[in-house]
This record gives structure tokens, C-alpha cells and sequence, in this order.
């Protein structure tokens, strides 16, 4: 039996990083159904027309910052903020919207190592409590 892919939009304001994602997904040969989004403005326009199991946003983007979007993703779905401001306030108040988690990038792309973990980790339990942000 083929497993379903997980739909995963990924918005990023920064080309290299979205560029990072595309290719471990690809060499990594990970079931992600990934979307890609550069702004706010995108993020909300493809929110509007798909479902995703996650969404996965850099805190700061060109046109606002994760928090702008967070409204706009479906209930149903899990939140994960991956970026590189590694400010505690910023994930104390990303958790408290209803994240599921806060994982800070590096410049050499090592984050992506453990993203696929805390994908699962987030869906499950995303699911597990009822599958319903706060």
C-alpha cells in the first residue's frame, strides 16, 4: 500500500532557502506534496486555494512576518515557524498562537536534518489533540 503525501506549504521570502527545502525533499525522496510561497501575500493567495497538513513559515518575511498568516491557515492544519531569529519571545509567542514548533535555521542547511522528525512529531500531535489549532 502506497502512503499518502504530506502537503506541506513552505513560505520563505529568501530564494536560497526555498532552493534548500526543493532539494532535500527531492534527494531526501521524502513523501512531501510542497508548495512554495515567497511572501506573505503569496502565502495567503495559495492558503485560499489548498488544504495542507502544515504549514511552515520563516518568521520574518519582506512583507510582514509569520504572524500575519497565521489567521489564514486552515484550522485543521499544523504550524511550524523555521527561521533564523532565534529569539525566545518570538517562539514563546509562536507557541502560544498555536505552533507546533520553533526551529531555528542554520547557514549551512544542517536544520534540515532534523525538519522531517519534527514534521511527524507536529502532525502527530496536532492530531492527537483533535486536530484543531487554539
Amino acid at each position: 500500500m502506497k502512503k499518502q503525501k504530506i502537503k506541506v506549504l513552505y513560505v520563505d521570502d529568501n530564494p536560497r532557502d526555498r532552493e534548500l527545502m526543493d532539494a532535500f525533499i527531492r534527494n531526501g525522496e521524502l513523501l512531501y506534496d510542497c508548495i512554495f510561497a515567497g511572501s506573505v501575500a503569496e502565502g495567503k493567495k495559495i492558503l485560499n486555494l489548498y488544504r495542507f497538513d502544515i504549514v511552515i513559515l520563516d518568521y520574518n518575511l519582506g512583507d510582514g512576518c509569520a504572524f500575519d498568516l497565521f489567521n489564514d491557515v486552515s484550522n485543521d492544519a499544523s504550524i511550524m515557524i523555521v527561521t533564523g531569529t532565534d529569539q525566545e519571545n518570538i517562539a514563546v509567542q509562536a507557541m502560544k498562537k498555536g505552533a507546533a514548533d520553533y526551529l531555528v535555521k542554520d547557514v549551512a542547511g544542517d536544520y534540515l536534518k532534523n525538519l522531517p522528525g519534527a514534521i511527524n512529531q507536529a502532525i502527530t500531535s496536532f492530531y492527537d489533540q483533535g486536530g484543531q489549532r487554539r
